[in-house]
């Protein structure tokens, strides 16, 4: 077991707001969380904030990895060490680096259940750990419950295998930066989910943006955007096509709201086999491409996502 560096509660972070098992709690360490990660571990973290706090608040992830994570609060009373239930989290993520800071998109927490946990959902535009050990920066996830604060920092890794996000962008399509001076808007795409069985799977993700350093909304229809020059434009339409049989034939994804999109009823993917999933971004008639450039077919047009289904279990 492993121990992260806890930041005492309050602490500020300028920030907006996996799967690991990382687990920090106020006044004392525990276990709770069942072992995802693939050496069995589970990493505990807990708040220990001043006395007269009311809750030990603890945070697990098995692993966190650049892309889609999920994490674990537990809230437990001070005082008798009871489960708090029907409570939610609220948390914001910033990355901290030498050359600046930014945050990232998330989803946000459920209440907590009978045992006093809440699930929480958060989308890593980076990772803090390279492969090779080295650092990037520092992740610190601000977590709230009720008046309290607690501040915790998981090493986000890269993520390896299948494809966990990509960015396409339109050289048209401007924001201001960190500077003031006009930097290309990206756009993050987020594998959510991939499901089902051979011939009939069903993939999710995620879109999401960079409005600021410290501002990164999920986009939708209807969305409201700024330009560089502080500008208030509309999203509307977006259309997002699928191919998975080589870019033969293109169909557009379902938005399900909230900057989710799904594809039901793939045939092309076969379980224990890695597949390719090729993505086009459209908003408001323009095309986003990898590189920002006008459409090359074939070439910047759509971006990859190496997916691999999981064999299904017998039973």
């Amino acid at each position: 077991m492993r121990f992260l560096k806890l930041l005492l509660a309050p602490i500020f972070v300028f920030s907006l707001a996996a799967c690991g098992s990382l687990t920090d709690t106020a006044d004392s360490t525990t276990d709770t969380p069942t072992p995802t990660n693939t050496d069995n571990s589970t990493n505990t973290e807990t708040d220990t904030s001043a006395a007269t706090e009311p809750y030990s608040i603890t945070y697990s992830a098995a692993m966190e990895l650049e892309g889609k994570s999920m994490f674990t609060i537990n809230v437990k009373d001070k005082a008798t060490g009871t489960a708090v239930a029907d409570i939610t989290p609220t948390f914001t993520a910033t990355m901290t680096m030498t050359s600046g800071s930014h945050s990232t998109p998330v989803k946000g927490c459920s209440a907590t259940n009978s045992s006093g946990d809440s699930t929480c959902t958060i989308y890593y535009v980076m990772a803090s750990k390279m492969a090779n050990g080295s650092s990037t920066g520092t992740w610190a996830l601000k977590v709230t419950v009720g008046n309290q604060e607690a501040t915790f920092n998981p090493d986000v890794m890269m993520a390896t295998g299948d494809t966990a996000k990509a960015i396409l962008k339109n050289n048209e399509d401007k924001i201001a930066g960190m500077t003031g001076d006009p930097e290309t808007r990206k756009l993050f795409l987020f594998k959510e989910s991939l499901m089902g069985t051979t011939g009939n799977h069903t993939f999710k993700l995620f879109l999401a943006t960079r409005e600021s350093m410290m501002m990164h909304p999920a986009v939708a229809t209807g969305s409201k955007l700024k330009n560089e020059t502080g500008t208030e434009w509309t999203v509307d339409p977006i259309v997002i096509e699928i191919s998975t049989d080589n870019e033969t034939t293109w169909s557009a994804m379902t938005e399900d709201g909230d900057g989710y999109f799904s594809k039901t009823e793939i045939a092309d993917l076969v379980d224990g086999t890695t597949g390719n999933i090729k993505l086009k971004l459209t908003i408001n008639g323009n095309a986003y491409t990898t590189d920002g450039m006008a459409v090359i077919a074939g070439i910047n047009d759509s971006c990859s996502f190496a997916a691999t289904p999981a064999m299904a279990h017998a039973h």
